[in-house]
């Protein structure tokens, strides 16, 4: 995980990036913070896991990954489409052979305008982008934006996420790993509570005095654990 290279992971503490771990080539880590870097690895280990980088022992025997693919058939049969559609050739050899063009003629145009991007440095701490510079906005964009402003209608958000809720029904979705119907009350206003507390950047107590009817803190705060 570690490369023979500098290697920064950042972590957010108290609003503010914090490095977890700073590793110099033929050099012991400067600064390890142990929580963090530990944090840091079973992030790593998920994404591994996800892209199927990296497996864990006798996994099979409680799922097979390989049952969310197509069959052998239905590949074999919609292949040609789909590389039709997206402008890709069937022949393996020939397809990575373009990816492997696309990626260096990616890596050379980076290259090329290191120099005239000022969104991007690198430094002896590694790549850092900077704050962007918003575009200005032209007149007719303010214009059109007060015309949109003064024809659209107040909305609540709660309105607008019951709405999306009834037609959607997200609240099925969502439920526990045995694939047992929830035992939740009211799923589906708990769910819109909880979208409008993550989507809104409330904490679990604001959002709990905001909306009294959902019951104590405790029980908003198990509902956001429960649909993370």
């Amino acid at each position: 995980m570690v490369s023979n290279s500098l290697v920064l992971a950042e972590f957010q503490k108290n609003g503010k990036k914090e490095s977890m771990l700073t590793y110099r080539a033929n050099e012991k880590p400067q600064e390890i913070n142990r929580i963090a870097f530990e944090i840091y690895t079973v992030l790593r280990v998920v994404d591994e896991l996800k892209s199927a980088d990296l497996c864990i022992e006798h996994s099979n025997d409680f799922n097979d990954f390989r049952k969310d693919f197509v069959s052998r058939d239905v590949f074999e049969k919609e292949r040609e489409e789909y590389c039709r559609r997206l402008d890709l050739p069937e022949d393996p050899h020939k397809l990575v052979q373009l990816l492997k063009k696309k990626l260096s003629d990616a890596a050379n145009k980076l290259d090329e305008n290191y120099l005239n991007n000022t969104s991007l440095s690198i430094t002896d701490d590694g790549p850092k982008l900077h704050k962007f510079s918003p575009i200005p906005e032209t007149a007719e964009t303010t214009i059109l934006k007060e015309a949109i402003k003064n024809r659209m209608q107040q909305k609540s958000i709660l309105d607008i996420l019951g709405v999306v809720e009834s037609w959607t029904e997200l609240h099925k979705i969502f439920g526990p790993l045995s694939g047992h119907k929830t035992k939740l009350q009211k799923p589906s206003e708990r769910l819109i509570s909880t979208l409008l507390c993550y989507g809104c950047n409330l904490g679990p107590k604001q959002t709990s005095q905001s909306i009294k009817e959902l019951g104590t803190t405790v029980d908003f705060k198990q509902d956001v654990a429960f649909f993370s």
